[in-house]
């Protein structure tokens, strides 16, 4: 299944869905260094240094999901005066796109509880983290899920406890990674994720 990645970091999350067997069309990250780090451990995925607020999904071929996990307040997501908050954006682009499937990690446990995902079933997780600029704990909640006519069940989903993924990513020395380290998502977790997707729509 084709899958696009938002906020792609360093691809902790990403990393996760193609090993296992998602296949990617587009990345995008604002950061010139956070991409060069991407492309160390993705390099098959096509990767556009652009803000999320730039793209044009009209050149962006058809995909089936989108991923993304964008750091807790980087700059690029302040929202200039009369235009659309980055969020906004986002549920802009599930409504005009309609993914089969999402996995979303925010800072803010108000944005993915609010109605943003309500046409999606899956499972909220919230991961502790360190943010390394002011040193105090923080939480990181990823909403991962399914469209809802697309599921029969109707039942949450539930990450094994009892598969892992032994795939690892290359981290950078340098202070526009180092500044996104602690929210990165394990890759081990998203490949959980991934999995759970794959059952949910029977592929």
């Amino acid at each position: 299944m084709k899958v696009v990645s938002i906020f792609s970091g360093i691809g902790g999350l990403d990393k996760g869905f193609e090993s296992a067997g998602f296949d990617f069309c587009f990345a995008n990250e604002w950061s010139q260094n956070i991409a060069d780090n991407y492309k160390k451990n993705l390099p098959n995925v096509p990767i556009k240094v652009i803000s999320f607020r730039d793209i044009n999904w009209d050149e962006v071929e058809d995909f089936d999901g989108v991923i993304g996990a964008p750091a807790i307040a980087p700059i690029h997501l302040k929202t200039p005066e009369g235009e659309s908050s980055i969020i906004e954006l986002y549920y802009e682009l599930l409504e005009k796109k309609q993914p089969k499937f999402v996995a979303f990690g925010y800072d803010s446990s108000a944005v993915i509880q609010s109605d943003l995902f309500t046409p999606f079933i899956g499972g909220l997780l919230e991961l502790y983290n360190l943010d390394y600029l002011v040193s105090i704990p923080r939480k990181k909640y990823v909403f991962y899920g399914i469209r809802k006519d697309l599921d029969d069940s109707k039942r949450p989903m539930v990450l094994s406890r009892n598969i892992f993924c032994e795939e690892e990513i290359i981290v950078d020395d340098n202070d526009a990674v180092k500044k996104i380290l602690p929210q990165v998502i394990p890759v081990d977790l998203s490949y959980k994720i991934a999995l759970a997707i794959k059952e949910k729509l029977k592929i």
